[in-house]
C-alpha cells in the first residue's frame, strides 16, 4: 500500500475512532503515529486533499461541526448492508495500524500464519471488474496432480483468513468455489465472459455456514441447544446471520437458524464440542452421530493407546 493511501486509512480510521476531532488534534494524533515516518506535520492542505480522496474512494462523507469547535466527524453515505466491506478495509488496517506501532514487541505479539494465494488478489479483483477469463494451474485436495484450467471469477469470499473465488469452471460445466492459496500459476486472458443476470454472490451464500453450496439442497430450519458460555461467543460471534435467540434460561440458552446441512455446519458444531446440543433437525443430528461413532470407533481401535 502507498503512503498516500495508507495517510487517508489512518485519517479516516482515527475520526471513526474518536468520533469527533479538532484539526489540532488530528495533528496531535498525526505526530505520534508510527506512520509518521518523516516526522511530518499535518497540514491544513494535506488533510484537506486526504479528506477528498477518502470522498472518493469510500461511502462516506467528513464533516465539520462549526458548533462544536469546527471538530471532524465521518458521516457514512451507504446503505447499511454495504458496510461490511469499509468495516473489513478499516479493521484490517487498525490492526495493522496496532501491530506495526509494536513492531519492538515483534516476539510477544503472535498472529497467525495467513495462507498464500494473496498474492494473486490484484489480478483477480481486475479480472471481476472487467469480466476476463483466467487461466489457472490448480493444485485440488481432490487430485494427485496440478491441473490446466479456464475460470469465470463471479465473485470472492474470505473464510477463515482463506480467500476464495466463486465462478464458472469451464473444464467442469458448472460454477465452483476455488481457494486461492492452492493456485500455482494464474494469469488473464482477453476473453470476455458475462455473468448470468440473475446472480447476486450475497443470495448464493445467503444460506451456506462457510463456502459450500449445493444448489439443489433447500435451507432447513435448524435449532441448538447452548451453555450460557457458549451463549455469549455466539452472540459476539454468530454461527450464521441468520441466528435468532429463541429461548433464554439460567441453564441454558436456545439458537435457530435457516442454513443448508452440509459438512462444514457438521464440524463446526462438532469443534463446540459437548457446549451444545442440536435438537432438530433430525437429519442433522444423525449426521453428528455418524461422525461421532466413526471418531469413537477410530479412537477405540487405536493399538497405540
Amino acid at each position: 500500500m502507498n503512503r498516500p493511501v495508507k495517510r487517508q486509512l489512518w485519517l479516516l480510521n482515527t475520526l471513526l475512532r474518536y468520533k469527533k476531532l479538532s484539526f489540532k488534534e488530528l495533528q496531535s494524533k498525526w505526530k505520534d503515529s508510527y506512520l509518521n515516518d518523516d516526522d511530518s506535520e499535518l497540514s491544513l492542505r494535506t488533510f484537506h486533499g486526504h479528506k477528498d480522496a477518502i470522498e472518493e474512494l469510500f461511502p462516506v462523507k467528513i464533516e465539520c461541526d462549526v458548533a462544536d469547535g469546527y471538530r471532524y466527524y465521518v458521516v457514512k453515505t451507504s446503505p447499511k448492508e454495504q458496510d461490511s466491506m469499509l468495516e473489513w478495509i478499516l479493521n484490517s488496517f487498525n490492526i495493522a495500524d496496532i501491530v506495526g506501532d509494536a513492531r519492538s514487541m515483534h516476539d510477544r505479539i503472535l498472529l497467525e500464519k495467513i495462507p498464500g494465494g494473496t498474492e494473486y488478489l490484484e489480478d483477480i479483483i481486475s479480472s471481476l471488474k472487467d469480466n476476463k477469463e483466467l487461466h489457472l494451474i490448480y493444485q485440488s485436495y481432490k487430485h494427485p496432480e496440478p491441473y490446466d484450467c479456464h475460470f469465470q471469477p463471479y465473485a470472492m469470499k474470505v473464510v477463515r483468513q482463506r480467500w476464495y473465488i466463486l465462478g464458472y469452471l469451464i473444464e467442469s460445466k458448472g460454477v465452483r468455489t476455488i481457494s486461492l492459496d492452492r493456485i500455482q500459476t494464474l494469469e488473464t486472458t482477453k476473453k470476455k465472459f458475462t455473468i448470468p443476470k440473475d446472480f447476486y454472490a450475497k443470495d448464493y451464500f445467503m444460506n451456506s455456514v462457510g463456502i459450500w453450496v449445493n444448489e439443489e439442497d433447500k435451507p432447513q430450519k435448524v435449532v441448538i441447544r447452548s451453555s450460557p458460555v457458549m451463549a455469549d461467543y455466539l452472540r459476539s460471534l454468530p454461527l450464521h446471520w441468520s441466528q435468532k435467540e429463541i429461548e433464554t434460561t439460567d441453564k441454558y440458552v436456545d439458537f435457530e437458524y435457516h442454513v443448508f446441512i452440509n459438512h462444514e455446519l457438521v464440524l463446526n458444531l462438532l469443534g463446540k464440542g459437548n457446549s451444545i446440543e442440536v435438537l432438530e433437525p433430525k437429519t442433522l443430528i444423525s449426521q453428528l452421530q455418524k461422525e461421532l461413532k466413526s471418531l469413537l470407533f477410530k479412537y477405540k481401535n487405536n493399538s497405540k493407546v
